[in-house]
């Protein structure tokens, strides 16, 4: 009978891999628990990280499985993961995408155990040392687009140098950016808008989140709001109301 157990883990990856074979070994017996899975940052270096675990006593072999999004990460049943020696207590991940979020999960082995850790995520670091396609800039910060659709910035967190908690909706298939002096707005080769910044700048879309979810062709910017132009013709704006964020009195000439 396989045992299966469920235990949480601090840490995180993503994406398929491949495998290496672990040392042919026969154990039986419990696994010993294993409650956590740290990142190493300090050793994180372009397209890699550490994960740290415990030594797992009576384990065969350690696999960990991954994927860039949360619910399509496999079981321990699945295939394509990772696969370590039992002795490794320093998971080494490579070939990670810089500036992206990785869900992951380990996984223990013997002939008559599997224990699972539960699904936990990191996020990998900023890389600015190549394919950096265009630079944009609020008075306050940068954003730079690369050529595979990612965007990382930096400056000051309000004025959109911090763009952390779109980490996962930036981190592919933006096509352009326009700002105003504290927002940015990225649109997406899916036609939708993703602001980050300056609330009262356009940083936020909350008042129109519905009409960016799609079918935007462009955006243009002044120095305080946004305005799309979406497929149809039709245009929505954000941003300061006083100086072109709010379009209602003209809303009949824009659709």
């Amino acid at each position: 009978m396989v045992l299966f157990l469920s235990v949480a883990l601090t840490g995180c990856f993503a994406g398929d891999l491949g495998s290496i074979s672990a040392k042919a070994k026969s154990k039986t017996g419990p696994i010993s628990d294993f409650s956590f899975a740290t990142p190493v940052y300090g050793s994180i270096q372009k397209n890699s990280v550490k994960l740290k675990i415990p030594q797992i006593e009576n384990a065969e072999k350690i696999v960990v499985f991954t994927s860039f999004t949360e619910n399509s990460v496999p079981d321990c049943s699945g295939t394509g993961g990772k696969e370590f020696d039992d002795s490794e207590t320093e998971l080494l991940l490579t070939e990670l995408k810089d500036n992206s979020q990785y869900f992951y999960r380990v996984c223990a082995f013997n002939s008559t155990t599997t224990i699972s850790s539960e699904v936990q995520s990191f996020f990998t670091k900023s890389d600015l040392s190549g394919n950096v396609a265009h630079i944009y800039a609020t008075n306050r910060a940068f954003a730079a687009l690369k050529s595979d659709g990612s965007v990382v910035t930096w400056g000051q967190p309000y004025g959109g140098g911090n763009s952390s908690s779109l980490r996962f909706e930036l981190s592919s298939n933006v096509s352009s950016i326009a700002s105003t002096l504290g927002a940015f707005a990225a649109l997406k080769s899916d036609g939708s808008v993703v602001t980050w910044g300056d609330s009262r700048l356009g940083g936020d879309t909350s008042l129109v989140f519905s009409d960016l979810a799609s079918s935007v062709v462009s955006v243009y910017s002044n120095s305080w709001a946004f305005a799309a132009l979406k497929s149809d013709g039709s245009v929505v704006t954000w941003g300061d109301a006083n100086y072109g964020g709010n379009s209602s009195s003209v809303s009949g000439n824009l659709t």
